[in-house]
């Protein structure tokens, strides 16, 4: 009910994306909003046509980046200064 109920969140969502186009479309700024607002469009998107995530490979990569965060964050205290 909560997602895709009459009033579900996936409704909402999609409601507020038809509009703002609208409104964005009558000022002149939907070029802009689609060039810096892609992220937020397909998220939307993914929303009202569904979204499968694999838990695995989205784990997996979750792992691997996290690697990666922990050596670029070890890197970065290399250069402050020791007190």
């Amino acid at each position: 009910e909560y997602l895709s109920g009459p009033s579900g969140d996936i409704e909402n969502t999609t409601r507020v994306l038809i509009g703002e186009w609208a409104q964005l479309n009558k000022r002149g700024m939907l070029k802009m909003a689609l060039m810096r607002m892609d992220g937020m469009l397909m998220w939307s998107y993914m929303m009202h046509i569904g979204l499968h995530v694999d838990r695995e490979i989205a784990e997996r990569n979750r792992q691997e980046l996290q690697v990666q965060i922990d050596g670029l964050t070890e890197k970065l205290y290399q250069y402050l200064p020791a007190d």
